[in-house]
């Protein structure tokens, strides 16, 4: 497991978290949900921001921890 950033990058990090799980809340999309896949697909790819972002800022949730995993390219572990 790599550590946290720290300096800048620590801070941009903190911002793409802030700012993607803003926009998951918010209730407007750039592409509203009703246009057939497409509004999907932008919550997706900014889901995985706020993923990828919590795992690069060392944050742990158990139950996404599988999915940041794998998001950040790393092994998953194996449980005894």
């Amino acid at each position: 497991i790599e550590p946290p950033p720290g300096g800048p990058m620590r801070y941009l990090w903190i911002v793409v978290a802030l700012v993607s799980g803003a926009y998951i809340v918010w209730p407007v999309d750039f592409i509203p949900d009703f246009i057939m896949l497409w509004g999907w697909i932008d919550d997706a790819f900014v889901a995985g921001l706020l993923f990828t972002a919590l795992g690069r800022l060392g944050v742990r949730i158990p139950l996404l921890q599988p999915v940041i995993d794998f998001l950040l390219g790393r092994r998953a572990k194996k449980r005894k």
